[in-house]
């Protein structure tokens, strides 16, 4: 973990011991969009990626070039809410093959931003959509 360890005594510098409490808030906060999840359904790119277990899919966005996200649709799934992992739900319109996702800047999270999308039924086996 970032080649840090604990002194001799078993304490660790402040500096380390900080970022790694840090580290661990943020994983109490948005640990469902890490653990046991896995890649896709669509590919990464620059402004984002996603991970998917079960029915949800979550979007780790990197950066915004503008309020709205546009992914392709996925076969035979149906895109029932969508929200930020921070709590705040977010519009979202589905159809002509597209899901757009609104997001207000007054809902986003630096560094990334992590959006849950509930889906009607799973999306196991869905791999590497291009976007």
């Amino acid at each position: 973990l970032l080649s840090w360890g604990p002194h001799w005594d078993g304490e660790f510098d402040p500096e380390q011991r900080q970022r790694l409490l840090e580290v661990g808030q943020w994983l109490r906060e948005n640990g469902q969009a890490i653990y046991c999840t896995r890649g896709g359904p669509w590919k990464p790119t620059a402004v984002f990626g996603s991970v998917r277990k079960s029915t949800a899919i979550y979007l780790h966005v990197l950066q915004w070039t503008g309020e709205s996200l546009t992914l392709p649709e996925i076969a035979g799934r149906k895109l029932m809410s969508a929200r930020v992992l921070n709590g705040r739900d977010v519009q979202f319109r589905q159809g002509n093959g597209v899901i757009v996702i609104t997001v207000p800047e007054s809902h986003r999270v630096v560094p990334v931003t992590i959006i849950e999308l509930a889906m009607d039924r799973a999306v196991d086996g869905v791999y590497a959509i291009e976007t």
